[in-house]
Parts: C-alpha cells; sequence; structure tokens
C-alpha cells in the first residue's frame, strides 16, 4: 500500500524534476491523466468489465474529485478570507 501511494505520488511530481513552469504543469497533467485512465483500465480488467469504459469512468471520478476539492478550497477561501491558497 506504502508503495503503491509513493508511486502514485511520484507521477505528477516527476515532470517537475525535469522542466520548470508551465511545460512542467502540462507534461504533470498529461503524465496524470495517463495514469488515471491506465488504472482504470488495469480495474476493468480484473473485474471482466469493458477496459475502455472502466478507464474513462476512472479518469472522471479521480478528475471530479480533484475539482470538487479545488472548490471546497474557493469556498472556504471566500468565507475566510484571511485563509491564503500558496500560488505557484
Amino acid at each position: 500500500m506504502g508503495a503503491s501511494f509513493v508511486v502514485g505520488a511520484l507521477i505528477p511530481i516527476l515532470p517537475y524534476l525535469i522542466s520548470k513552469g508551465t511545460t512542467a504543469l502540462a507534461f504533470s497533467v498529461a503524465l496524470s491523466s495517463i495514469a488515471l485512465f491506465a488504472v482504470g483500465v488495469f480495474k476493468g480488467y480484473l473485474a471482466a468489465k469493458s477496459v475502455i469504459l472502466s478507464g474513462i469512468q476512472f479518469f472522471a471520478i479521480a478528475v471530479g474529485a480533484a475539482l470538487l476539492g479545488y472548490l471546497i478550497g474557493l469556498i472556504v477561501q471566500y468565507f475566510f478570507p484571511g485563509v491564503t491558497v500558496p500560488a505557484g
């Protein structure tokens, strides 16, 4: 479990070790998207379901969770103006 957490956390961080700025951001988003889709495909394979549909579903749920977390952060920042989110 710990190893999978480390690998999952390294995927979006690796581009920042190689590049900077918007280039690193673009590669990070691309690598993360591919990894999420791949995990969904593997899940579909293990469950004997449609691998493409499973990949899309897993990706959509993960992106939805990330957007929800971002939205909650914006709401907290709106109601508590002293709380700031560090800008990259």
